[in-house]
């Protein structure tokens, strides 16, 4: 009896120490705001409320490895690039201390319009790149220099895409609005992705038109010339 009772209360601490480190970091809330301007850079911007019911010594958040001008609360702060990623260093803003913190991170992306090896502009938008906690509430606003021409697609690590099942997706002009249905995981990645019309191009810097039509023009010659090629040796 003595010894049930023994591994009976190990096993309820066990489950303490679990729900604790389960409990250790979440994001309650995230609002991010993305801003595609007509250079086809974009400017995002990150408010969230992160609730820590321990305290810890070191937390990093992840952005896309090409994120450039990076701060928190106002303030610059470092960021390791690790692969496909940067993280940023929270450290000092949480640590040795508990209850929750308002964070608002802000970064830019450059050349998220690009096109494809089709010769289709394409928009593509890194929006999680693997936090490694749980985010309860997710809310996206994506605004374009013009009118949405389609619906964005949507992708995670966890769901491909199968996640806009757990999204609610709207657009009105310009704007793109996301509300998560259900938390998203820890270490989640999400990426929106979409095509976009040439008549975007006219909203461009003259430059930077002229070397994308100057993409599309040599991306559709070669696609024209592989055809030709592949009817030669069909006709041999």
């Amino acid at each position: 009896m003595r010894r049930l009772l023994t591994v009976f209360l190990a096993l309820a601490m066990l489950a303490a120490m679990a729900m604790n480190v389960s409990a250790l970091t979440e994001v309650s809330s995230m609002q991010s705001f993305v801003s595609v301007s007509a250079d086809g850079n974009c400017q995002i911007s990150i408010a969230m409320t992160l609730r820590l019911d321990q305290a810890v010594d070191k937390l990093y958040f992840p952005v896309p490895a090409q994120a450039a001008g990076v701060s928190v609360n106002g303030a610059r702060v470092s960021a390791t690039k690790d692969g496909d990623v940067r993280n940023i260093n929270l450290s000092r803003f949480v640590k040795n201390m508990t209850g929750d913190f308002s964070l608002n991170i802000q970064y830019t992306l450059r050349d998220v319009i690009a096109a494809t090896e089709e010769g289709i502009l394409q928009l593509q938008v890194p929006l999680l790149c693997g936090f490694a906690h749980s985010v309860e509430n997710l809310y996206l606003s994506v605004t374009l220099p013009g009118e949405v021409p389609v619906r964005p697609s949507f992708s995670s690590g966890y769901h491909q895409t199968a996640v806009e099942e757990y999204l609610n997706c709207s657009v009105e002009g310009a704007v793109i609005t996301v509300r998560s249905l259900r938390p998203m995981k820890d270490h989640e990645t999400l990426t929106m992705t979409m095509a976009v019309s040439e008549d975007m191009l006219s909203r461009l810097l003259p430059e930077q038109e002229l070397a994308l039509l100057t993409l599309l023009i040599v991306i559709r010659l070669i696609s024209q010339i592989s055809i030709v090629k592949s009817l030669q040796l069909l006709i041999l």
